[in-house]
Parts: C-alpha cells; structure tokens; sequence
C-alpha cells in the first residue's frame, strides 16, 4: 500500500511532467503537443479533459506528427473529445500504417476484419497482422493466431495459432496469455492439458487479465488443473467482477441475491446493470426485469421488451420464455 508519501511525491512528480509538457507544447514542440493531450487524456499532473486531449493531438498531428495518427484514431473509434466517426478513425490508422507506424498496421487489420468504417477484408486483415507480427509487434503476434485459430482470411491451423500465442506471450501481450490457456484447455495445436492451461490462465489472471480471472476461478471451484479451493474461487471471483467482467458480476449478482437484505438485492441489482451493459444474456434479461416492474428504475415496457429481444438472441432462455408470456 502507498504511504501519504509516495502519493505526494508521484504528484509532484505528475505535475512537473504535465507543466513540462506544457512548456514543450508552447514551443510548438510536437513530441510535447502529443504528451499534452495524453497526459489530459489520463489527467496526469491535470484534470482529465477529453476535450483538451483531443484538441492537442490534432494539433501534433497538423503539425506532422505521424505518431498522434494512432492517438488520433483511438478518439475517433470511441468518440473521445469529438463525434464518434469510425470512417475517420480507420483513415488515421491507415494513414498511421502508411507511415510505417506497426500499432496502426494492426489497428487497420481490425477494422478490415469487421468491416467497421471500411469495406470489410479478412484475407487483407490477416495479412496485415501477418506484416506486423513478422516485423515484432506483439498485437499483430496476437491477432495472427486468432485469425489461424478461427481461419479468418486464412487457412485454418490451430498449431500456427499456438506458436503465435507462445510468442507474443513471450513479448509480455497478457491476452496472448488466455489464448494459450483456452488453446490447452481444448486440445487445439497441442496435447490438451488442464495443468498447462491453469498456468496460463494464472499468469494472465495475476496481470490483470479478467476473463482469466474467471477461468482461475472456475478451475479452483471444480479442482480441474489445480487442487480444489472453494475460498480461492470466490476471491477470484470477486477479482474479476470488481475489474468488470460480465460473466463475475452476473455470478456476484446471483450470489447477492441469495442474501437476506435490501441492501443485498441493490448491489445485486447493480452487478446485473453493469454485466448487461456488456452484453450479458442473463443480466439483460434482468435488467429487463427491473424496467418491465419499475423496480430501481423508470418503468418502461418498450425498454424492457427491447432488453429482452437482446437477451433472446443472445441465448437466454429465460427471456425467450418472458417475451412469449408478454
């Protein structure tokens, strides 16, 4: 745990690094123009101010900054101090990859993959990862054995896929991490091995990885990989959940709900409402719930049909079942 110390000392230390880049971005130095809008971005040494962040790497990239196209791309996609645009953010990243910029290579891959402001081009995608990965990019390792894992713009082979993994785990890419681990879990490219799996699984889980978090907790609750420890589940349980993990917080949510107390039934409520807004089938079906009764929020029958609709489709049973009684 930080001492009073260290957190004064860290913002010190934050506050000098945000007033020197505000130095550097008064200069018109573009290096500084980029660490501005970050460091507003992250509220470094600063108040965090989306608007700001934006407005200081469009102008490193104005400036020809070719670094900022990647930063630049990331606000478009997810409208960060600006309209949402996913035409402009895939015209960032191309032109960041034009630039020779590896992490917008990758990023051009996965906007051709879905087709997401762009037509959409497997076989171009996965020969842009091919590009990045062979060049060391540990995202492009990633992304090349999930596209030979699942054959997308190329022939399936689940071996390529483990040797992709294994090495942009090696690289430190923690997502690589729980690709293994599923990799082993099932038998694909390799002996399955349940041990094996938990390790990876374990390693991904300690960096913070949450869908690794739930399989460690899972492999704790059966004994499967490891030795069976039902308080190690719940911990890891509640890890995940509290790092926003649909499936920990739907599992949190039922387990509240067990409890005795309104105050048990609230925060149940509030696991659901946070697993729904990532597409939990059971939580949307929840959720749905609480606009059908009005319970803690606005009654609204359009809204809790349409909650509903969601969660049928994503296959839970129980919505399925609502919508045909309504």
């Amino acid at each position: 745990m930080m001492s009073n110390y260290d957190n004064k000392n860290n913002e010190e230390k934050n506050r000098k690094a945000f007033e020197a880049a505000q130095a550097e971005a008064s200069a018109g130095n573009l290096v500084g123009l980029n660490r501005l809008g970050m460091y507003y971005l992250r509220g470094i040494g600063c108040e965090p101010n989306q608007e700001m962040a934006f407005k200081y790497v469009m102008q490193a990239e104005n400036g020809g900054f070719a670094s900022a196209l990647y930063n630049l791309g990331g606000f478009y996609a997810d409208g960060i101090g600006c309209r949402q645009d996913k035409h402009m953010s895939f015209h960032c990243f191309y032109q960041g990859a034009l630039a020779g910029d590896l992490d917008c290579v990758v990023k051009v891959g996965v906007h051709l993959l879905a087709g997401v402001g762009c037509r959409k081009d497997e076989a171009q995608a996965y020969e842009l990862f091919k590009i990045a990965a062979k060049a060391g990019n540990a995202e492009g390792m990633n992304r090349l054995g999930l596209a030979y894992e699942s054959g997308l713009g190329c022939t399936q082979d689940h071996q390529a896929a483990v040797e992709w993994f294994r090495k942009a785990a090696d690289n430190g890419y923690v997502d690589a991490l729980y690709n293994l681990g599923i990799m082993y879990q099932r038998g694909r490219g390799c002996e399955k091995d349940d041990n094996k799996a938990f390790q990876y699984f374990y390693q991904a889980a300690r960096a913070g990885q949450s869908d690794s978090m739930m399989k460690v907790a899972k492999a704790y609750g059966t004994g499967i990989g490891c030795e069976m420890d039902v308080e190690e589940s719940a911990r890891w349980v509640v890890k995940a959940a509290d790092s926003g993990n649909p499936e920990a917080l739907r599992v949190k949510g039922m387990a509240l709900e067990e409890r005795d107390g309104e105050e048990y039934t609230i925060q149940a409520a509030e696991c659901y409402i946070k697993a729904a807004e990532n597409n939990d089938a059971f939580s949307l079906y929840k959720v749905g719930g609480y606009f059908e009764t009005g319970k803690f929020v606005a009654k609204d029958m359009d809204r809790a049909r349409m909650l509903y609709q969601r969660a049928a489709e994503l296959g839970c049973r129980e919505a399925r079942q609502r919508l045909a009684e309504m």
